[in-house]
């Protein structure tokens, strides 16, 4: 995913806690739309168009936001802290859309955000190709042109 764009949200939202490598022993609860349509490039340069939904929509978000300097706590609600990683386990609380975030990584069940991170990146074709990064496996739903 080349130059990904966010096009689309749906008005539709939840609220779930979110982790990050650059607070990684906090969580904060954060809201998001269900659905996005992202434009991006592909490394022959055609631009894309695709839609996502509930995690993958979720992690897709939370990447685009780092591309923009933009870190998850920044899109807490006003008065809401995070909290360290020990209470968090303790409240019980995980995405209920678990099974079709792995279907969307291929089945991948560890170390997803990690790779996902290492080939979402903000270059063109010749930068990701240079880098040799392989995004073939991270796409979504085509969207249907009418």
């Amino acid at each position: 995913m080349l130059n990904p764009q966010i096009v689309a949200r749906s008005d539709e939202q939840d609220e779930r806690y979110e982790g990050c490598l650059s607070f990684f022993d906090v969580r904060g609860l954060v809201p998001r739309p269900l659905r996005i349509v992202v434009e991006s490039t592909t490394l022959t340069g055609e631009l894309i168009t695709r839609e996502y939904r509930d995690a993958i929509a979720r992690l897709i978000q939370h990447e685009i936001d780092h591309l923009d300097d933009i870190l998850y706590t920044s899109r807490m609600r006003a008065g809401i802290k995070p909290i360290p990683v020990e209470q968090y386990r303790q409240t019980g609380q995980t995405w209920s859309y678990v099974r079709e975030f792995r279907e969307h990584l291929g089945g991948l069940r560890c170390r997803v955000a990690h790779e996902f991170r290492r080939r979402f990146v903000r270059l063109g074709p010749v930068g990701a190709e240079r880098y040799g990064l392989d995004v073939s496996g991270l796409t979504g739903r085509p969207i249907r042109r009418r």
